[in-house]
């Protein structure tokens, strides 16, 4: 699976596994490293979107492919 480290810290809607918005938000740390999910399932969706799952807490993360260049790096896998 390819692998991303967040480069900078931001702040997101935070949504339920239904795709429901919860009314508070959530700051990806600098440093989370999260796997590309490349399946055809999107919680909230969208054709400019992608899903990543995060590798050490069981969460996820959609966010636009803009923001995952803006705000992620690719990790090379040994």
């Amino acid at each position: 699976m390819k692998k991303y480290k967040c480069k900078k810290s931001f702040y997101v809607d935070k949504y339920d596994n239904d795709g429901f918005l919860i009314n508070d938000g959530m700051v990806i740390e600098e440093g989370k490293i999260y796997e590309l999910n490349e399946s055809e399932y999107m919680i909230i969706g969208g054709k400019d979107h992608v899903h990543l799952d995060a590798v050490d807490d069981g969460s996820w993360l959609e966010i636009t492919k803009e923001h995952l260049v803006e705000y992620f790096e690719f990790m090379e896998v040994e």
